[in-house]
Formats: C-alpha cells, sequence, structure tokens
C-alpha cells in the first residue's frame, strides 16, 4: 500500500513539475540567459521574425537570379537582348508577386524598411529592362548600384533579424555549462 501512495505521489509530482521543466527547456531566453515566459505578444513577435526570415530567403533568391543578369555580357542580337529583357520581365512580375509579411504594430519601422529594399529591387529590374529597350549603359549602372545597395540592405537586415530573434535557453546553458 505505501508504495502504491508514493507511485500516485510521484506521479502527481511529475504532472505538476514536468511541463514546467519542458518550459524552461524549450522557452527562449532574454539577453541575461533567464527564459522568456511565453505571452501572446511573444509568440506574435517570434512568429513575425520567422517570416520575415523566411520572406529575406526568397528575396535573396530572387536578388541572386537579378544580379546573375546583370552580370552578363551586353546581348550580341535582339533576339537575344528580346529573351533577356522577356527573363527580366518575369523576375519582375515574381518580385511585384512576392509579398511582405504583415506587421505587428511594434514592427513598423522593420516593415518600412523591408518595403524600401523590394521597392530598390524592383528599380533595379525595372533598369535592367530600361537597359535592354535602349542600351544605354546609365540604366545598367543604375541597376548595377540598385542591385548592390539592395543585396547590402538585405544582408543587414536578416542579420539584424536573426539576431533580434530569441534562442533557446538550453543552448545558452550547453555553452555555458
Amino acid at each position: 500500500m505505501s508504495n502504491r501512495r508514493w507511485l500516485w505521489g510521484f506521479l502527481a509530482l511529475m504532472l505538476l513539475v514536468g511541463p514546467l521543466l519542458v518550459g524552461v527547456a524549450a522557452s527562449p531566453c532574454d539577453d541575461f540567459g533567464d527564459p522568456i515566459l511565453l505571452s501572446p505578444y511573444q509568440i506574435e513577435r517570434v512568429s513575425y521574425l520567422d517570416e520575415v526570415l523566411a520572406w529575406g530567403e526568397t528575396e535573396d533568391e530572387l536578388l541572386e537570379r537579378l544580379g546573375t543578369m546583370i552580370a552578363e555580357p551586353p546581348p550580341t542580337s535582339l533576339g537575344e537582348g528580346y529573351a533577356r529583357a522577356e527573363e527580366a520581365g518575369q523576375l519582375q512580375a515574381r518580385m511585384e508577386a512576392h509579398e511582405l509579411p504583415q506587421a505587428p504594430p511594434a514592427y513598423a519601422s522593420l516593415q518600412g524598411q523591408m518595403e524600401a529594399l523590394h521597392d530598390l529591387a524592383l528599380a533595379s529590374v525595372e533598369a535592367l529592362l530600361a537597359y535592354y529597350g535602349d542600351g544605354s549603359g546609365e540604366h545598367l549602372n543604375e541597376a548595377r548600384n540598385g542591385f548592390a545597395e539592395a543585396r547590402q540592405g538585405l544582408d543587414d537586415l536578416l542579420t539584424g533579424v536573426e539576431a533580434l530573434r530569441p534562442r533557446p535557453c538550453r543552448e545558452v546553458w550547453r555553452r555555458g555549462g
């Protein structure tokens, strides 16, 4: 009888303490390494930052394609110019269809930076299309400069967003121990 009571007591204790231990081990940490209680605000914040990182990966792929197109030598024939212009038009359509995640009010500034980067990338594609249309070196330079700014801005933005994301405490405990 005594063993059965002890077993029930142990199970009751595990039901009370178990979820707490799992929560502490899996919850994100603040700057001091202490666990952050997950509130609806915190969950919204973390999920938005995850959406921004996913958006950034796709934007990075689109910029990578733009960079490849800008680095290509000038078209040698009219047909090649039309083919490249069509490819640039398809890239522009993909960029225009690539929507930004909806930001919570606390991240309105970040949303503005993302919109500016996206608009800069679109302007670079438009300049590339203008270059294919008239062969002007000025348009090509505009596309190159816009691409370089968008690439650097996106890299900086993604580095900053990655730093804002909380890390699980268990990683901190593993490194510190």
